[in-house]
């Protein structure tokens, strides 16, 4: 699987954490598919997103910004 292929399944998982539907396959069709992968890549998501009482990508670039903004601000110029 190319660059292509692996940014698809990123998109696919964050667009699902956001809320997007997630199709009706079952298990066998999954794993054949990139399907699986998606799943894979969204559960890890979605554990970081918990572990930092995060609901959704929106809050986590939300968080990063605060982050960003608190690491200028503590930089002090001689």
């Amino acid at each position: 699987m190319g660059r292509e292929g692996r940014e698809r399944i990123v998109r696919e998982a964050l667009e699902r954490i956001d809320g997007a539907p997630t199709p009706a396959v079952d298990m066998m069709q999954a794993a054949m598919g990139s399907e699986a992968q998606i799943r894979l890549v969204h559960d890890v998501i979605r554990a970081y997103l918990d572990e930092h009482d995060l609901a959704d990508t929106k809050a986590w670039a939300v968080a990063v910004r605060e982050r960003s903004t608190e690491n200028d601000a503590s930089v002090s110029v001689i």
